[in-house]
């Protein structure tokens, strides 16, 4: 059992004190498994759950309990996140800070957690994490430059979007690896925006690109599924938003445009 607690404990501060609950590789998958460009393989699935306790991986009863722990506790800090950018929406609507009942909720979710009651370390990110929440509300709301220690960016109904998609897939990703039984299965995917639907594992993750070809602006629209660091699945759409006088060439500008700012050469 205690192995087990170490487990659970550093599943909470992976890289962090309790390391060495976890091996080099599971902090690896974890890691790519909670990125909002992340992805999850089978493979990555099992050599997660190869290393774990064996008391854990062999008792049923023990792997039901890890699971719902992990849904109510540790995926709260993404759920937090999304709560975060989605009244960061509300609030660019209404020009005022709006906070979700979402939002208040796993706020005081993350306050409550008895895994993090005690670890001085853990309490010190959450209340940076709850600062930097407020700060991404106030910037919405007066529409002001966010400056971070990653450069300066505004606030925008696009970047939420695309960023609510990307901790939307890291959320599906987690409940899958959280369970010892690897899930197959799918489910269909709406984008009304785009007019498009899928059958995926986990949502697909929305980019937008602003460029300019053949003295034009035009948006490519992406939704992207990661297989691996290399490969993923994408679905492109371009709005131009106006007419060209050769469109077979603006076109093939264009995709080329699109490809090289995703670095396919």
């Amino acid at each position: 059992m205690k192995a087990v607690s170490l487990f659970i404990a550093a599943l909470f501060l992976a890289g962090g004190a309790w390391a060495d609950g976890l091996s080099s590789r599971q902090t690896d998958i974890l890691r790519i498994t909670m990125a909002t460009d992340g992805w999850l393989s089978r493979t990555m699935h099992q050599e997660f759950w190869d290393e774990a306790p064996p008391e854990l991986r062999d008792n049923k009863q023990m792997q039901v309990t890890f699971a719902q722990l992990m849904q109510d506790e540790f995926l709260q800090a993404e759920i937090f996140q999304r709560e975060t950018w989605n009244s960061a929406k509300l609030s660019v609507q209404a020009h005022s800070v709006v906070r979700t009942t979402g939002y208040l909720e796993a706020k005081k979710k993350g306050y409550s957690s008895a895994l993090l009651q005690n670890n001085s370390d853990a309490q010190a990110g959450l209340i940076k994490a709850r600062d930097n929440a407020e700060a991404i509300l106030l910037a919405a709301a007066n529409r002001t430059p966010m400056q971070t220690a990653r450069g300066t960016f505004y606030v925008t109904p696009e970047l939420v979007d695309m960023v609510m998609s990307g901790l939307d897939a890291a959320i599906c990703r987690m409940k899958r690896l959280m369970h010892i039984d690897w899930n197959d299965d799918v489910q269909e995917y709406s984008y009304d925006s785009l007019h498009v639907s899928v059958l995926a594992r986990c949502p697909f993750v929305l980019q937008i690109k602003d460029i300019l070809t053949a003295g034009k602006q035009a948006s490519i629209m992406m939704l992207t599924s990661r297989t691996s660091e290399s490969d993923y699945f994408a679905i492109s759409f371009i709005y131009t938003g106006a007419t060209f006088l050769d469109p077979a060439k603006s076109v093939e500008a264009i995709a080329n445009s699109g490809m090289s700012s995703m670095g396919i050469t």
